[in-house]
C-alpha cells in the first residue's frame, strides 16, 4: 500500500496522520527525512485503563450472560485476593526500605552490621526489579539512551551531569552476586532472569551508577515561533562554518581512533540494529539486536506504528522560517523510574582551601558512604529531554548567550575606554577600573543567565515529578495490584463470553480487539499468558484440577480456567461457570490462613 495512504483503523497501513505518524511494518521512505527520525512505538502490555471502567464495559458486554449479583462478588473476591497478595509484598519491601530511606534511614541503621546493611541492600533492590517486571516497566537500553541523544526539543539547554558523585558500590555488589551461583539460582527463581546485567543493560555513560526503568510511550507535540532557539541554532551554524577546517581535523582524528578501539564499530552497528522501547526478554539465550519483520509488532493483532522525531536540527533553517510558526514532535516516555545512591555531600574544593574557614568545615572520611537509596518517579517525559530527570546537573551557556556576553563586553570595554580617556585620568587606572567593572558586568550577566535556566528546568521538572522514596513504592504496588486485576478479569470474561474453549492465540486476539473497540481505539499488546497463569490449572485424564506447587503456594493463584488439550492436540482454556468460580474465589480466600 503506498504510504500516502490514510490509516483509520489498527490494521490498515499508511499514515496516522500526514508526515508525523505512520502505521506499517517499516516506517515510510522519503527525502524529506532520514530512517533515523523514525522511533518504533510499541504496543506495551500495560492497560492505561481504570479497573472501573474496563467493569463497566465488560458488564455492558456481558449483560446477557453474566447476572450483575454475580459480578458484583466476583471483582470484589478478586480485588481482594490480588490486595492481600500485593500488600505482603509492599510490607516486604518497606521493611527493607526503611534502612536505605531519606527521612528513617539513619535511625534504623543504627546498631545494624554491616553485613546486615548489604544483605537488605540486595534483598530490596532484587524485590524492586521484580516490581518492575510485574508492573511492565523495562529496563532503559544504551539503544534507547543513544535515541535520547541524538536530539533535542524543548530544553534545549547544553546539560552536564556530573556522574561521578553517584555511588557505583551499589550496582558493582549486586552484578558481583549475581554471578556467584546462589545469586543465578536465586535471580532465575524469583525473577525469571538468567544474566541479570544483559537484561538491564545499563547504558555504558552511566553503569553502576543509576538504574533507570520507562513504562509506555506516547507521542509529544508542540507548536511556536521558538524564535531564541533558531536563533541560537542560527550562530551554531556560523561558528560551524567558521571552525569547519578544525573541526574537520579532529573528525579524521576521531574516526582513525575509533579503528584502534575494539568493538566500536560493532557496538555502533548494534545500535543501529537495536529496536528501541521494545519490551525485554527476561531470557536471554539466542537473542539477537536484528529487526525482523518476524519481530516487529509480534504478538499483538494491531499493525506496527511510527513516530517521526521532528525538531529545530532535522527541519530546513531560512531566515523566513525565523518568522514562521514550526511543530515540534518527540516520543515522551509515560512513566521513568530511577533507584540510585549518592556518595556523601562533599564542599567545593575552593571552600575547603580557605584557611581559617576550612576548620569549621565537616568533611567525609575517604571510605565514608552514605547508604541512603533514592527512588524517583516521573511522568511524561520527552525521550530527547531525559536529561531532565538526572540529578546533579551543569548547566552550560548556549552559543547566542556566550555571543552576547562576549558582544555585550567587548563594546562595555571600547565605550569605557573612550569614556576614561576623554575625563583625562591616568591610562592605567582607567584600564583597571573599566576591566574590574566589565568583570563584574560579565559575571553577573552569566549567573543571571544561569539563573533562568536552572529555573526553567526546575518548573519543567516540578510538574514532571510524581513521587518519591517510599511513596514510589506504594504507588508500584497499587498500580502492579490494579493490573494484575485487569489481566485476569478480561480473560476470565472474554472467556465466559465465548462460552466455547479458545486457545491462548484466540484469546489474545479477543482481549485486544475488546480495548480497541471500548476505549476509544486503545491499542494494547495483551499479555495473555501472564493472565492465563494466574487463572488456570490443569485438568488430569480424570478430568480432576492438578495445581502445580507453584500454585498452591501462591496467594495470587486463582482456579477459574481448566487448561485441556482437545482431541487434535492443542491447548485450550475454558472458563467455569461464574457461580463454580465464585465458590472457588471464596474457598481460596477462606483458608489462606491456617490456625486449627
Amino acid at each position: 500500500m503506498s504510504t500516502q495512504g490514510k490509516s483509520t483503523d489498527p490494521f490498515t497501513e499508511g499514515w496516522i496522520e500526514e508526515g508525523l505518524y505512520y502505521r506499517g511494518q517499516h516506517p515510510p521512505q522519503s527525502t524529506k527525512w532520514n530512517d533515523s527520525d523514525w522511533v518504533y512505538m510499541p504496543h506495551e502490555n500495560y492497560i492505561p485503563v481504570s479497573k472501573s471502567r474496563i467493569v463497566k464495559a465488560m458488564a455492558e458486554r456481558l449483560q446477557d450472560k453474566i447476572l450483575a449479583q454475580q459480578l458484583k462478588p466476583f471483582v470484589e473476591l478478586l480485588e481482594g485476593v490480588y490486595h492481600f497478595h500485593y500488600h505482603k509484598t509492599l510490607n516486604a519491601l518497606k521493611e527493607d526500605y526503611e534502612y536505605f530511606s531519606p527521612s528513617l534511614g539513619e535511625q534504623m541503621r543504627i546498631g545494624v552490621s554491616e553485613e546486615e546493611l548489604q544483605v537488605r541492600e540486595r534483598q530490596f533492590l532484587l524485590n524492586f526489579i521484580q516490581l518492575m517486571i510485574r508492573g511492565n516497566f523495562n529496563p532503559l537500553s544504551e539503544a534507547e539512551h543513544q535515541q535520547a541523544e541524538k536530539h533535542s526539543y524543548l530544553l534545549d539547554l547544553p546539560i552536564d551531569v556530573n556522574w561521578s558523585i553517584k555511588d557505583p558500590a551499589m550496582y558493582q555488589r549486586l552484578f558481583a552476586y549475581s554471578q556467584t551461583e546462589a545469586g543465578q539460582k536465586e535471580i532465575e527463581n524469583t525473577l525469571g532472569i538468567d544474566h541479570l546485567a544483559k537484561y538491564l543493560n545499563v547504558p555504558k555513560d552511566y553503569e553502576d551508577r543509576i538504574m533507570i526503568f520507562h513504562r509506555g510511550i506516547s507521542p509529544d507535540r508542540t507548536e511556536g515561533l521558538f524564535f531564541m532557539q533558531k536563533i541560537n541554532r542560527a550562530i551554531d551554524k556560523i561558528f560551524e562554518i567558521v571552525l569547519k577546517p578544525l573541526q574537520k581535523s579532529v573528525e579524521t582524528v576521531t574516526e582513525k581512533t575509533e579503528h584502534l578501539v575494539e568493538g566500536t564499530l560493532e557496538r555502533g552497528k548494534d545500535l543501529l540494529q537495536g529496536r528501541p522501547f521494545a519490551p525485554r526478554a527476561l531470557k536471554q539465550e539466542g537473542q539477537t539486536n536484528s529487526v525482523s519483520e518476524q519481530e516487529i509488532g509480534e504478538g499483538v493483532v494491531f499493525l506496527p506504528r511510527w513516530l517521526r522525531r521532528t525538531s529545530l536540527e532535522n527541519q530546513a533553517f531560512s531566515v523566513g522560517s525565523l518568522f514562521k510558526p514550526s511543530l515540534l514532535q518527540e516520543p515522551a516516555i509515560e512513566r521513568v523510574i530511577c533507584v540510585f545512591r549518592q556518595h556523601p555531600p562533599t564542599p567545593p574544593v575552593f571552600v575547603r582551601k580557605i584557611p581559617f574557614i576550612s576548620r569549621f568545615i565537616k568533611m567525609p572520611k575517604p571510605d565514608e558512604t552514605d547508604p541512603t537509596i533514592h527512588v524517583k518517579l516521573f511522568q511524561h517525559i520527552p525521550l530527547a529531554d531525559l536529561e531532565i530527570i538526572f540529578p546533579e546537573k551543569h548547566i552550560r551557556m548556549k552559543s547566542f548567550d556566550k555571543f552576547m556576553l562576549g558582544f555585550l563586553g567587548f563594546v562595555g570595554l571600547v565605550v569605557g575606554l573612550v569614556k576614561g580617556m576623554d575625563s583625562g585620568k591616568g591610562t592605567l587606572a582607567v584600564i583597571f577600573s573599566v576591566l574590574g567593572l566589565l568583570a563584574m558586568k560579565t559575571v553577573t550577566r552569566f549567573l543571571n543567565t544561569r539563573r533562568r535556566y536552572m529555573l526553567q528546568m526546575s518548573q519543567d521538572l516540578y510538574h514532571k515529578n510524581l513521587d518519591n522514596d517510599l511513596g514510589v513504592l506504594q504507588y508500584l504496588v497499587d498500580n502492579i495490584e490494579d493490573q494484575e486485576f485487569k489481566e485476569s478479569f478480561i480473560a476470565y470474561m472474554l472467556l465466559v463470553e465465548a462460552g466455547k474453549p479458545l486457545t491462548e492465540a484466540e484469546l489474545d486476539d479477543v482481549a485486544e480487539r475488546f480495548l480497541n473497540e471500548s476505549f476509544n481505539g486503545l491499542e494494547v499488546d495483551f499479555e495473555v499468558d501472564d493472565a492465563l497463569e494466574k487463572i488456570t490449572v490443569k485438568l488430569n485424564a480424570q478430568g480432576e484440577e492438578v495445581p502445580s506447587a507453584e500454585q498452591s503456594a501462591s496467594t495470587m493463584f486463582l482456579p477459574l480456567v481448566h487448561e485441556f488439550v482437545d482431541e487434535n492436540g492443542e491447548v485450550r482454556y475454558r472458563a467455569k461457570p461464574v457461580a463454580d468460580a465464585l465458590h472457588a474465589m471464596d474457598d481460596r480466600w477462606d483458608n489462606f490462613f491456617q490456625y486449627a
